[in-house]
């Protein structure tokens, strides 16, 4: 797949998460803060956790975007290493089976007293990250490296737009699941 395909599709994803969450908007706060068992998140802190990521690498984002040079030819994807592993682990199967993983206790939203403006925050950070997207257009997102959540690593901006995409989409399914 080209560069300016990735990202035409990553922008069409992204979109699509977008008209979903305006659709989970109109449902009643209650229906939203229901808990399929103890342990499990509800919706809304579903999209809190998205948030909290987004919001990280949206600034990782920018700091790449910024050092990117110009796309001289619209080159295959080739994925890094550990940016195929870390994509391959995040990106929801066929047949819509999730690995359960954990996340970082200080991105963990259980407990918080949340409505729907996360929602609506969402909107706005993931608006925010297809911005980025549409800026990348034009410019070499495979020779760049973007910082991740965890410090020490480093992504092809490439990979690293696909890692949180696919993050998205994982969620989205678990907030499906909550819904049904």
């Amino acid at each position: 797949m080209k560069q300016s395909e990735l990202i035409e599709q990553l922008i069409s994803i992204s979109k699509r998460l977008n008209d979903q969450a305006r659709e989970y908007q109109a449902i009643d706060l209650e229906k939203l803060r229901l808990r399929p068992n103890a342990e499990s998140w509800n919706v809304l802190e579903i999209f809190d956790h998205l948030n909290q990521y987004i919001e990280i690498y949206n600034q990782h984002f920018a700091d790449s975007l910024k050092k990117a040079k110009a796309k001289q030819i619209d080159k295959e994807i080739t994925r890094g290493y550990f940016g195929n592993t870390f994509i391959k682990m995040m990106e929801p199967k066929e047949d819509g089976d999730i690995k359960k993983m954990n996340t970082f206790k200080s991105k963990n939203p259980m407990g918080k007293n949340l409505d729907q403006r996360v929602i609506q925050q969402f909107i706005d950070l993931n608006t925010e990250m297809i911005d980025y997207l549409n800026k990348s257009k034009s410019l070499d997102i495979q020779n760049v490296k973007c910082k991740l959540a965890i410090p020490v690593l480093k992504l092809k901006l490439s990979d690293a737009f696909q890692f949180i995409i696919a993050h998205n989409q994982r969620h989205f399914l678990l907030i499906r699941e909550n819904l049904n």
